[in-house]
């Protein structure tokens, strides 16, 4: 792989980021969860489990998101 290849991904990477950035602070939206204010992570014995998002504390705002 070239070098070229990998600054192409990173720039385009980055730009999917900020427009992810702008769309969830326009719909006040956590970005981590997505508004959901938790993550499901699946448990071996107790099936999922519900976890608060650590960006947001819980809260699924995007304004609480930034304050972290």
């Amino acid at each position: 792989m070239n070098l070229s290849f990998w600054k192409t991904f990173s720039h385009w990477r980055d730009k999917k980021r900020e427009e992810r950035l702008i769309l969830s602070k326009q719909e006040n939206k956590c970005p981590q969860c997505r508004g959901r204010g938790f993550f499901v992570m699946p448990g071996d014995y107790l099936g999922a489990l519900p976890v608060d998002c650590t960006g947001c504390n819980g809260s699924g705002t995007f304004l609480d998101w930034e304050k972290q």
